[in-house]
């Protein structure tokens, strides 16, 4: 990997490029040379705000013509891009600002009161300055380039911080899994990593983007809008969730332009994978997995061939490009093949850490000088998994999805599991909810037939024990989802 950050790389292509569409926004499109120039006219106005190198700038936009324009300039400038979705509830927001304390929030002058409390200086984007004569700030490989919160549905959401060392490795990875020219979706929302990863590795290999107008976050009560989209513009690649992606195949017959679509972030079911079958023949099927803490995804693996029109086991695959994969006991050391672990993941995208939390830093990113021939840095995610004689691995669950029911350890997935194996179930979802000092388990549930009660309560008492057959069974026709396009667990919960 050469010298050049990520930015001078966009610069590169732009200049042989030119003409060729970068981006794509309704009707409106900027090419290669105009999303050049309109970034760099950003990044000297940053730099004519007295905004010194590294300093952490606040991109508060939709998705618009100008987001991609204004998130190269944060880099030419040589300061650190911290994306906040407008459409994150206030508190959120608030907890960002106050956490991150940005010296400059980028934004437009229509979206300012969305950041209330913001007491920094502000940059309005659409209220065009003079261009100063000064020099763009290119960064170095080992230069801070973004710092992302997580994006769980509870608790509070943690910094991640990025270099662009990790972050060129991530795109020129990707580029080697997807090595094509492509029309590429970015649906999410930017505060969600899997879009700086479509943004990054598509405009790296000269790609065209084209963005999903999310003013009101991924509105799924109408996913043609999104599907008109992908008709329109022929965009031939996505990477999605496979709860937004399901929403998109579920009412239409072709989607025959799609040519790659990676599913990230939730297990994938069988009845998605043959609907993708009918819905998007054209279109290889890939599960791409990676914790945020990680720039921007560790293995893939091919589930559906249209080539061959094969389907393949369910597995988070092998990583690729220089990442490494480890799935360890609680001493640290390798498990046989077969043998449920922990995964650790290390390699050139691995994150800084976290922002102000030395303590978790340490506790989560660990160096082990047993695993290879020298001392790696690794991270320890969370997740469980097994390796395959194949060298694939197999996702087994989260290590903090294991809860208690009247003295009883219980994995929620392990109910999911058995829930999703009775017929006409799609999808389904199981969640320990609290009343009155109470606690149960809820499932929610999705089919495509007939399910009675009692029969699945029975089904269930012979794979279960009683304590971990859920109290509540709730169907569910619309599933809800976060702007990142999982599942919204708490919206499920407030159904109750």
């Amino acid at each position: 990997m050469n010298s050049n950050s990520l930015p001078e790389m966009v610069n590169k292509i732009a200049k042989e490029l030119k003409n060729e569409t970068a981006v794509i926004f309704n009707d409106n499109k900027v090419n290669y040379s105009e999303l050049n120039s309109q970034s760099d006219f950003i990044a000297k106005n940053i730099i004519n705000r007295g905004i010194s190198p590294g300093s952490i700038i606040a991109l508060g936009l939709y998705n618009d013509i100008d987001l991609i324009p204004a998130l190269l300039a944060i880099w030419k400038a040589n300061c650190v891009y911290l994306p906040i979705d407008p459409n994150y509830p206030s508190k959120r927001i608030e907890m960002m600002l106050n956490n991150a304390k940005p010296k400059l929030l980028l934004t437009k002058r229509e979206l300012h009161l969305n950041f209330p409390l913001f007491k920094g200086k502000t940059y309005f984007i659409d209220e065009k300055d003079n261009v100063p004569n000064l020099k763009l700030r290119m960064p170095k490989l080992g230069d801070l380039a973004y710092l992302m919160y997580t994006s769980g549905s509870t608790g509070t959401p943690k910094g991640i911080v990025v270099d662009h060392f990790a972050l060129k490795h991530a795109a020129v990875a990707y580029n080697e899994l997807h090595p094509e020219k492509c029309i590429a979706l970015v649906a999410g929302s930017i505060s969600f990593d899997p879009s700086l990863l479509t943004i990054v590795s598509t405009l790296t290999k000269g790609g065209t983007l084209c963005l999903y107008n999310n003013r009101e976050g991924i509105d799924v009560s109408r996913p043609q809008e999104i599907v008109d989209l992908i008709d329109r513009n022929i965009v031939n690649f996505m990477l999605s969730t496979p709860s937004l992606y399901s929403k998109l195949i579920q009412q239409n017959k072709s989607l025959a332009s799609l040519k790659t679509v990676d599913l990230c972030g939730e297990d994938i079911s069988r009845n998605l994978i043959d609907s993708h079958q009918i819905t998007s023949p054209n279109a290889t099927l890939y599960n791409v997995y990676g914790p945020t803490e990680y720039a921007m995804g560790v293995t893939a693996s091919v589930i559906y061939d249209p080539k061959e029109q094969k389907t393949s086991q369910v597995t988070i695959g092998k990583p690729f490009s220089h990442n490494k994969i480890y799935i360890l006991d609680p001493h640290l050391n390798r498990v046989a093949p077969g043998e449920k672990g922990e995964i650790y993941v290390g390699g050139p995208g691995l994150a800084k850490g976290y922002f102000k939390q030395e303590k978790l830093t340490k506790e989560k990113f660990l160096l082990v000088d047993h695993l290879e021939s020298y001392p790696i840095r690794v991270y320890r995610t969370g997740d469980l998994g097994c390796f395959l004689p194949s060298g694939e691995v197999v996702f087994m669950g989260r290590t903090d999805l294991q809860v208690k029911i009247n003295g009883h350890r219980v994995e929620l997935e392990e109910i999911e599991s058995c829930i999703s194996k009775y017929p006409h179930i799609e999808k389904v979802v199981v969640l320990l909810v609290k009343r009155e000092s109470k606690n149960r388990l809820v499932a929610f549930f999705s089919t495509n037939g007939d399910v009675g009660y009692k029969q699945l309560n029975d089904f269930l008492l012979q794979e279960l024990p009683p304590y971990m057959i859920p109290s509540t069974f709730v169907r569910i026709n619309d599933w809800p989802l976060t702007n990142n396009g999982k599942i919204n667990k708490t919206a499920l919960e407030s159904t109750l």
